[in-house]
């Protein structure tokens, strides 16, 4: 026997009739890619202070994503495991730079940092 349709008068199902649900297996990535830095150590201020004219910058990616691009500056940064490394050349006060991330979905981390070069220690020296 045929269920009844569905219907305002009839508003159950029977019980033998299938039920199909929708469920995505495909969420869409929405999460923007993060960095965290080694050296310098940013995580209590975005501002460091070094007494070195360059100064290598290294950190990684937590995006779970093998297609991330990391720019400092206008330069791509390779990545190698999720990990990069950027030397920068400093100029006496404060440097900022740029960092920026994209993944393959479009999501983007974009954030200033800045280096105070002290060259003190270097004047009055003679080479």
């Amino acid at each position: 026997m045929m269920a009844p349709p569905l219907n305002a008068q009839n508003p159950v199902r029977a019980e033998s009739e299938p039920v199909f649900l929708f469920v995505p297996t495909n969420l869409a990535d929405t999460t923007a890619p993060i960095i965290e830095f080694f050296i310098p150590d940013f995580s209590l201020s975005d501002t460091v202070s070094v007494t070195e004219a360059l100064i290598l910058v290294t950190g990684r990616v937590t995006e779970q994503s093998d297609s991330v691009s990391i720019y400092i500056g206008f330069d791509l940064v390779q990545l190698n495991d999720r990990q990069f490394s950027k030397e920068l050349s400093l100029v006496p006060g404060t440097n900022r730079f740029e960092v920026e991330a994209f993944d393959s979905e479009g999501n983007s981390y974009r954030k200033y940092y800045w280096i105070y070069y002290d060259d003190s220690d270097s004047q009055g020296r003679s080479p």
